[in-house]
């Protein structure tokens, strides 16, 4: 597996979080610089990057470092560069961007035309040709020179990272959502926790928390240029990074996630933003202004962006402005707020001292993320002890091992003393879990887990579904109810014997908070009982891609 530099331009001032995401997926840090980070990776890591990094403009496979102080050095050094392990024969290439910081090198446009005659004459020695097509893939060069030095890497991203691709309507002086992401992840802000933002604009800040909270990757609704790069990353390696993606996301969540305006256009494009995203489920935008922000709970979260007062019409209302926000922040019980702007009296007027602020480049516009820290909430008290709904000790065994890592007393209804009649009249999986976990929630006043499952047939509308252990009754042997499945889907073509196994587990606290996760392995029907490992349904089922049994015995099935 051949492993690669690549570099991850950032915010200045953002480097911290961009590391700490880099290593979150699993990549070695070989540099961080002003403004950027490089990193070790495979063909795998490439499309990786671009999937799930929130914080980076765009991800850039490097070619070569070199010091360079004449044109003449800069030609040679970029002609020595083996551009033919990168740049096909059919491959269009250029100079897309060049820059220089106390460099001798310092004409963007003279850089970019020496470095493309000399990637010219590298590669027409290496494929024996004077004239290069370039119909095929798109291989855009960046180079930055810092004190002489020159960095070169091909953008394998095309459009920035920031393009999330759910951005169709935006209002004035947006934020982009890289750096929303990344101001975001500066704070101790999690999905449990309140956030508000009182001037959410188009939405970046409530949907890029609400992308967070869902686990949501930012890049998979969108494309990539070294998709098209199969020489370099097989188009397996974007598929995989796509289904991870989508896997991972989980919308069944509790949020408080919320975004004012007091302007009903900004918020329009917050509400379709967010529905573009997927994620307007989470999220509350109301038209509200800064005087009327309260809210009932404590230890919440501003975090915004608010007027810095850079046009001239809005410069006079910036004091009152800040010292309502002063205001309504000192009304709220317990909470932080972040605020980023270049409004140099931000403090003042807003009456108190920042804990923290850092200083970050917005584009060309130097500001100041203000951190207005909030006490801690108390620690939960710890979980000593968990009652799962069921008395099927063989579920129980496999419970324990599961959760075995964890500190915790797990018990069945019998090892809890209990002997309940609960009526599973819920309409899904995830009803039945719920109720269960509820009525004993209820009767213990303990943190009680409970399950339900069962197998859905498309063909048969979903059946047996929430029935499947009464299905032909309770007493009914599955030899029996298997058989009887099968025999309902005679003469079925095998495209349309889909099925799944589904589960739902719930978790009802005594607070009376109830939390319902759900998952599904998708397979088809057989044509007859195979395996003897089984249980249940499973000799009949066999899941797809892998033509294995659920009992993990595969026999062949019927063409």
């Amino acid at each position: 597996m051949k492993y690669m530099e690549l570099i991850a331009p950032c915010h200045f001032g953002m480097e911290a979080v961009l590391k700490r995401e880099i290593l979150d997926l699993g990549y070695e840090i070989s540099k961080v610089e002003d403004g950027k980070v490089t990193f070790l990776a495979d063909a795998e890591g490439i499309a990786q990057a671009n999937m799930f990094l929130r914080t980076t403009e765009r991800i850039l496979l490097k070619t070569g470092e070199f010091k360079a102080v004449t044109f003449d050095e800069l030609f040679e050094k970029t002609k020595a560069i083996p551009w033919e392990e990168y740049i096909p024969k059919d491959g269009k290439f250029w100079v897309a961007k060049a820059n220089s910081v106390k460099s001798a090198l310092f004409s963007p446009s003279d850089i970019q035309s020496i470095m493309k005659k000399a990637i010219v004459e590298r590669l027409k020695s290496v494929y024996g040709i004077s004239w290069f097509q370039e119909d095929g893939a798109s291989f855009p060069i960046r180079v930055a020179f810092m004190k002489d030095v020159a960095t070169i890497g091909i953008d394998t991203s095309g459009v920035s990272l920031h393009k999330r691709g759910y951005r169709q309507m935006t209002v004035k002086a947006p934020i982009t959502e890289t750096l929303a992401s990344a101001l975001i992840m500066l704070t101790p802000w999690n999905k449990d926790r309140i956030l508000v933002d009182p001037f959410c604009g188009s939405g970046t800040f409530p949907i890029e928390a609400a992308m967070i909270a869902a686990d949501m990757a930012p890049g998979m609704n969108r494309s990539f240029l070294a998709e098209d790069w199969k020489h370099l990353v097989p188009r397996k390696c974007w598929y995989d990074a796509l289904e991870e993606a989508q896997d991972r996301v989980n919308l069944d969540i509790d949020t408080d996630i919320q975004g004012y305006d007091i302007d009903p256009e900004a918020l329009k494009s917050a509400r379709a933003n967010a529905k573009m995203a997927g994620v307007d489920k989470l999220i509350h935008f109301q038209q509200r202004a800064v005087k009327d922000l309260s809210h009932p709970k404590p230890y919440g979260f501003i975090i915004t962006n608010p007027p810095y007062g850079e046009r001239l019409e809005e410069k006079e209302a910036l004091p009152q402005l800040y010292r309502e926000i002063g205001e309504r922040y000192n009304r709220l019980d317990k909470w932080s707020m972040y605020l980023i702007t270049s409004y140099d009296r931000a403090e003042n007027d807003i009456g108190r001292k920042a804990d923290k602020n850092r200083k970050i480049y917005n584009g060309m516009l130097k500001t100041y993320y203000y951190q207005f820290l909030g006490p801690k909430p108390p620690r939960r008290k710890k979980i000593e002890k968990v009652i799962f709904a069921t008395g099927n000790q063989g579920k129980m065994k496999e419970i324990r091992e599961i959760l075995g890592d964890l500190d915790i007393e797990l018990l069945s209804l019998k090892d809890a003393g209990i002997d309940a009649d609960i009526v599973e009249d819920g309409k899904t999986f995830e009803e039945n879990a719920q109720i269960k976990a509820k009525t004993i929630c209820d009767l213990t006043g303990e943190i009680v887990l409970a399950d339900d499952s069962g197998l859905e047939i498309d063909y048969l509308n979903k059946e047996p579904g929430i029935y499947s252990a009464r299905y032909m009754g309770e007493d009914t042997s599955y030899h029996i109810k298997n058989a009887k499945l099968i025999e309902r889907l005679e003469g079925v073509p095998d495209e349309k014997r889909t099925a799944r196994f589904v589960c739902a587990i719930a978790a009802a606290f005594p607070d009376g908070t109830m939390k319902t996760v759900r998952a599904a392995m998708e397979g088809r029907i057989g044509y007859k009982e195979s395996g003897e490992n089984g249980f249940g349904y499973d000799p009949i089922f066999y899941l797809t891609g892998i033509r294995l049994y659920f009992c993990r015995t595969f026999h062949g099935r019927k063409k």
